[in-house]
């Protein structure tokens, strides 16, 4: 049984490509399959995953969770080891960290200086 977990990003995004390096850079365990969302086998992906990629990052848990957006991104940062990352997850913390991932995301684009990003 594979006890990885899937992260699916969006390869058509530098900024999001760039993260998804750091990811697997950092991921000395081998907990993470990193695949851009376009790409990934079915099953994991199907169709209403595939379209809830293309406006934020996912983590399919090995046991079955589906993450996203800025829940995703700390579970990711807990996994690689950042276990501050977990009292971020409480209230209020989280609004903060879901208003900040929506502001990174919608402003990706100018981030990676012009990727065909929406």
């Amino acid at each position: 049984m594979d006890t990885r977990h899937w992260l699916f990003w969006d390869g058509e995004c530098a900024y999001c490509r760039g993260w998804a390096q750091w990811v697997q850079r950092h991921d000395v365990h081998g907990r993470f399959h990193v695949i851009p969302f376009q790409q990934a086998p079915r099953p994991p992906m199907d169709d209403a995953l595939y379209q809830a990629c293309q406006k934020a990052v996912h983590v399919l848990t090995a046991d079955g969770h589906l993450l996203r957006a800025g829940r995703a991104v700390l579970f990711i940062l807990q996994e690689l080891g950042y276990l501050w990352a977990g009292w971020l997850t409480r209230k209020p913390f989280i609004w903060l960290v879901e208003w900040f991932y929506g502001w990174i995301a919608s402003h990706r684009k100018w981030l990676s200086g012009g990727c065909r990003c929406e």
